[in-house]
């Protein structure tokens, strides 16, 4: 029989998203959860504050589409949508090659909140790129030359040796972003907002796109 977690959960709360106090763009409602996580972030209260979940969905050899999830990182949102960096030659740069349909969570459990957004990503420009790229820290950049996402590793070794192999490579200049890495914009067709509340009367309102603007539905928890 497996354990019994019940008393292990926290009844969370937190203000009620009132109607009157919603925003007519979705983005301006993420905009202030953001910044309510980047403050905890700061206070220490909360990790990664710009941690999401991106599922994509991949064929197997019978045509049989299957959910895959992974966490990346959020490198800028905007009134077009949520961006974020990763390898083309990755599992997931494949998967989203082939079915552009994706998702992104966020969860930011000191608030009790979370984030859904569902639409269709898209390959940024070169130079939006190399933008994103530019923003990691120097060895996180390096990190991207010495490894090819979601292929085998020889050893634990092997990889780091090929990261000085880069690091003497890169020495005397600035890390250029890899040909193969790309930055990726999901534009939200709905987003979801969750707001934790006692006896599980949460808070669910969903932002859908209607013509030049947005739906704005509150849902059952």
């Amino acid at each position: 029989m497996s354990p019994d977690h019940r008393d292990e959960r926290r009844h969370p709360r937190g203000e009620h998203l009132l109607d009157a106090d919603l925003p007519a763009d979705p983005i301006d409602l993420f905009a202030n959860w953001l910044g309510a996580a980047l403050h905890a972030s700061r206070h220490g209260l909360l990790r990664e504050p710009t941690a999401m979940a991106l599922s994509t969905v991949s064929r197997a050899g019978d045509g049989t589409w299957y959910p895959r999830s992974r966490m990346v990182h959020l490198r800028e949102y905007t009134a077009e949508g949520f961006g974020f960096l990763t390898s083309e030659e990755s599992d997931k740069g494949a998967e989203l090659n082939d079915n552009p349909h994706a998702s992104l969570l966020f969860w930011w459990p000191v608030h009790a909140r979370q984030v859904r957004a569902e639409g269709v990503v898209e390959r940024l420009s070169r130079a939006e790129s190399e933008r994103y790229f530019a923003s990691w820290p120097r060895t996180t950049r390096l990190g991207a030359w010495a490894t090819r996402q979601s292929r085998p590793v020889r050893s634990i070794q092997s990889l780091h040796d090929d990261y000085e192999r880069f690091a003497d490579q890169f020495a005397d200049r600035d890390v250029d972003c890899p040909p193969a890495w790309s930055g990726y914009l999901l534009r939200p067709s709905t987003v979801e907002f969750w707001q934790g509340q006692p006896r599980r009367l949460h808070d669910r309102v969903r932002y859908a796109r209607a013509g030049g603007g947005w739906l704005i539905q509150r849902l059952n928890p």
